[in-house]
């Protein structure tokens, strides 16, 4: 089990691959990142403070909401961060209504890795960026 108490990430990135992943996706101010199973916000966070884009989270843990949300006012981050609670797989997504979207480390909540990633291919803009985490590439 990965835990957050000493880097704040639930997952095996560092901040520092976490950073290099935004630049490999080409984040930037204004652009609008599509984040499902956004857990407490760690990379969230650091992608609108590192970035400047507008991130939509879904999560479906109220408390993990909360932790978010709190995350993201004591980074001054607020404005470019949008929690959504709900189960991801009752969220209605938009089609290309984003320049990203990822899904680290909680794949299951879409039906698997493969409608996962169906799912968000759908949500981003034609040449946009859906990285995946832990297999070769960012083929946006």
């Amino acid at each position: 089990m990965i835990g957050e108490s000493h880097g704040g990430l639930q997952s095996p990135l560092s901040e520092g691959k976490v950073r290099a992943l935004g630049r490999r996706m080409r984040l930037g101010a204004g652009q609008r990142v599509l984040d499902v199973g956004a857990g407490t916000g760690a990379l969230t966070v650091l992608f609108a403070k590192e970035f400047g884009c507008q991130i939509r989270a879904v999560e479906s843990c109220a408390e993990f909401v909360a932790a978010g949300t709190e995350r993201a006012r004591r980074a001054g981050v607020e404005e470019l961060v949008e929690y959504v609670t709900c189960d991801a797989a009752e969220l209605a997504l938009e089609a290309e209504a984003y320049d990203a979207a990822l899904c680290i480390g909680a794949a299951w909540v879409l039906g698997g890795f493969v409608k996962t990633a169906e799912a968000l291919r759908a949500t981003v803009r034609p040449r946009a960026c859906l990285p995946n985490v832990g297999l070769p590439g960012c083929d946006g």
